[in-house]
């Protein structure tokens, strides 16, 4: 039980350890010990002030890991006791001690900083952090963000810089390489990663970005082939009067009705010429009436119907049939590379193609009388790229962003790697940048880095990012 052990400290006269093993204890147990810890108030009081004063005169100044641990354990001792004390000689011994404390990080900080091309830039940001820990608003800490805050937020924030090279002709291209940069720019930055994309960036600057994508448009091409034809057809030249058949017929029947009643005369008239039987003489004077009344009919025809009508004079004539085929392709490749140059993936090719056939029916009449209709609308040749273009951008930048995903693992990988062959420096960078790319709730390879940073570097993460971080973005 931790009150039976600070009983046994207080017993040998262990007081500091006494009061701290029940002071660290959680908020809801404080009210169950605060009889005890104020009993050991006092004693504490002059024990840490004795162990504190003890530690500085062995490890001050400090020159490693061993002294550093032991000053900031001092510290610690004299911010609690002075706390409880009110004692302002004991604050001036604590603020004493913090100003050297924070005057070491300072050194520590610009020992990483003034490394070549923002090497050292992670930790030495961390540095700076625990400086403004001790000392808050030194004006050396905020004069060193300041100059190195570029350099931290393109070397331990995710960053890159987008590289667009054109193997086509600029006169087809007609700015699909600018919109393709800037494309590619706003993917990187809405991926879901915290990324900073440079649009333009100059490759011989002293500080780079952690990651550069270059790509390639390799192709960007419509190519139009046209097929002419001449073809026949026939069409209305014109029209003439011609005799109308059916008025010809009606003629041919009026005059035939004509001679038949003649004929019907005749004989009627031989039949009472002769005195033939009256019944002859009747159906002689029936096949008359008959004859008169066919007549009558073939001539109402033939005067109803038009002696003539209109006919068409049908010629030949050409016209031109035009085959159109176009074909587009848009061809780009993009690969991911670190500072060194090193391939962090593959490259990727996004190609696209399209294909479309027309046909443009041109001087055809309008009088046409085989069913050719014109057609005069040519396909688009600017949209036809257009549309392909976007194609081919919507997957590019949809390729990008799945690459992009993989980045914090590759650095994570990278950080071990650095670890496991001794490069504790290159491998802290590699850390910071991976906790600055994963969001707070990645806990497994968050708490990996922090517990590398803690055991390697005495820096604790968490305790800095409400200073320096804060500072950063108070920069922006």
């Amino acid at each position: 039980m931790p009150a039976t052990s600070s009983r046994s400290y207080a017993a040998k006269g262990e007081f500091v350890d006494a009061y701290e093993i029940l002071a660290n204890l959680p908020d809801a147990q404080q009210p169950y010990v605060a009889d005890q810890l104020a009993s050991l108030q006092k004693n504490y009081v002059t024990a840490a002030f004795r162990r504190a004063q003890k530690l500085q005169e062995i490890h001050v100044p400090i020159r490693g890991r061993a002294d550093e641990d032991a000053v900031r354990q001092a510290y610690d001792l004299l911010e609690r006791a002075s706390s409880l004390s009110g004692d302002p000689a004991m604050k001036l011994k604590r603020d004493l001690l913090s100003d050297k404390i924070s005057a070491y990080y300072v050194e520590q900080a610009q020992k990483y900083l003034s490394k070549p091309m923002g090497s050292g830039v992670g930790i030495g940001w961390l540095y700076l952090g625990e400086a403004e820990r001790y000392k808050p608003n030194m004006g050396v800490v905020r004069e060193a963000m300041a100059r190195y805050a570029t350099a931290y937020q393109l070397r331990s924030r995710l960053s890159m810089g987008v590289v667009l090279r054109d193997q086509t002709s600029r006169r087809d291209n007609l700015g699909f390489a600018d919109q393709l940069r800037d494309a590619i720019a706003n993917g990187l930055e809405s991926s879901g990663l915290p990324m900073k994309a440079l649009r333009q960036f100059n490759e011989s600057d002293s500080v780079q970005p952690n990651f550069v994508l270059v790509a390639e448009i390799l192709e960007h091409r419509v190519v139009k082939n046209t097929n002419l034809e001449t073809l026949q057809s026939k069409y209305r030249a014109a029209t003439h009067e011609v005799k109308n058949p059916a008025w010809l017929q009606a003629n041919q029947d009026y005059d035939a009705a004509q001679q038949q009643l003649s004929a019907a005369q005749r004989a009627a008239a031989d039949a009472q010429g002769q005195h033939k039987k009256k019944e002859v003489i009747v159906a002689a004077n029936e096949a008359v009436a008959a004859a008169q009344k066919h007549v009558a009919d073939t001539r109402h025809t033939l005067e109803t119907t038009e002696q003539t009508r209109p006919e068409n004079v049908i010629e030949t004539y050409n016209y031109t049939k035009k085959n159109i085929d176009l074909t587009a392709v848009v061809d780009t490749t993009f690969r991911i590379k670190d500072q060194s140059g090193n391939a962090v993936e593959a490259p990727s090719e996004i190609r696209r193609d399209d294909h479309k056939v027309a046909v443009v029916l041109d001087n055809v009449k309008p009088e046409d009388t085989e069913g050719i209709k014109k057609q005069s609308t040519e396909p688009d040749e600017g949209q036809f790229l257009t549309d392909l273009e976007i194609q081919s951008r919507d997957a590019l930048i949809k390729s990008v962003r799945e690459k992009v995903l993989l980045l914090p693992g590759k650095i994570l990988a990278e950080a071990r790697r650095r670890t496991q062959s001794g490069d504790l420096d290159g491998a802290a960078e590699e850390y910071v940048l991976y906790m600055n790319a994963v969001s707070p709730d990645s806990s497994q390879g968050r708490e990996e880095a922090a517990n590398f940073l803690h055991d390697h570097f005495n820096v604790t993460v968490g305790a800095q990012a409400n200073t320096a971080e804060s500072r950063l973005r108070a920069m922006r």
